[in-house]
């Protein structure tokens, strides 16, 4: 399957599924194209989020943010964690002067200023992980961003069956 129109050219190329994890056969979760959004985070990840944990799969990193594949967060050490508690996307372009983030821990603890999570929803309704994004500067998140974020999440949503086998 091919992810839906308009989405591969946001995202560009994804990793074939190789190997027997869901962690080598996750496709790349890469950010959008800077000739076709300049306002896109430089860091993009597709990620599993379980009741404790949320563990990177893959992910695309322009400013060095230093994850690794398969690494391991605690679940309340990440907004995804909200994202996956209300099963609905955050987004903000400017954690410093946003209302509902200005305060929280975590922008200031993990350097970044704009920041969107989309939950990726597995056939049965559950959900499986994020697509999140985040960058150091401060970015306007486009209903464009938004909208190819979230069909690419979909899009992952109909390839977890092979994902994970």
């Amino acid at each position: 399957a091919t992810p839906p129109s308009g989405v591969a050219a946001f995202f560009g190329a994804f990793a074939p599924p190789t190997a027997a994890t869901v962690r080598a056969r996750a496709p790349a979760a890469a950010p959008l194209p800077r000739t076709c959004c300049r306002n896109v985070p430089r860091f993009t990840a597709m990620s599993r989020v379980d009741d404790v944990r949320w563990t990177a799969l893959a992910f695309y990193d322009d400013i060095a943010f230093g994850m690794a594949p398969g690494q391991e967060l605690d679940l309340e050490a990440t907004i995804c964690g909200e994202v996956r508690l209300n099963r609905s996307v955050i987004a903000f372009g400017q954690a410093s002067t946003d209302p509902g983030y200005a305060c929280h821990p975590l922008p200031g603890r993990y350097g970044f200023e704009s920041y969107l999570s989309v939950p990726i929803f597995g056939p049965d309704g559950t959900i499986f992980g994020t697509v999140c994004a985040l960058d150091p500067d401060p970015r306007e998140l486009s209903q464009a961003i938004l909208d190819a974020i979230q069909a690419h999440a979909t899009w992952l949503g109909t390839q977890l069956p092979a994902l994970v086998r």
